[in-house]
């Protein structure tokens, strides 16, 4: 099993990830190499610089969706994506403000992700943040 984190601008997708029916994500590649399983973080952009950064979901990979998305997710911005994750877990909307100062392991993910706008990856050799995303949801 891996750890995947992935990112949502509220601002790219016109709106804030908060709490679906089913959890899911979107992707514009169909190369990642996610299993069935697998444990999906979300982790939300939100607002103007600087932006605010939450722990919006964490679900269990269990359901693929090609386009065309069931609705709401049809046409606009969603017809860039080629395929959808979702299954059953959490969402938190503005619960966990993710911060450096409350959590000093954030920084890895922040630095090393978000400002390198590398959005959709997997982290499970990121132990510390893995950690403590399991830590703020336990």
């Amino acid at each position: 099993m891996k750890d995947w984190y992935v990112y949502h601008s509220a601002k790219t997708m016109g709106c804030r990830y908060g709490t679906p029916e089913t959890n899911h994500v979107f992707s514009t590649s169909e190369k990642k190499k996610l299993c069935i399983n697998d444990r999906i973080w979300v982790v939300e952009g939100f607002g103007e610089s600087p932006k605010k950064f939450y722990l919006s979901a964490h679900f269990i990979y269990k359901e693929t969706e090609y386009p065309l998305f069931p609705a709401p997710y049809v046409g606009g911005k969603y017809a860039e994506f080629k395929i959808m994750y979702a299954g059953p877990g959490d969402s938190f909307s503005s619960k966990y403000e993710l911060t450096v100062e409350n959590y000093p392991w954030f920084s890895t993910l922040h630095q090393g992700y978000i400002t390198r706008q590398r959005f959709f990856n997997d982290i499970s050799d990121l132990v510390d943040v893995v950690g403590g995303f399991n830590m703020l949801i336990t």
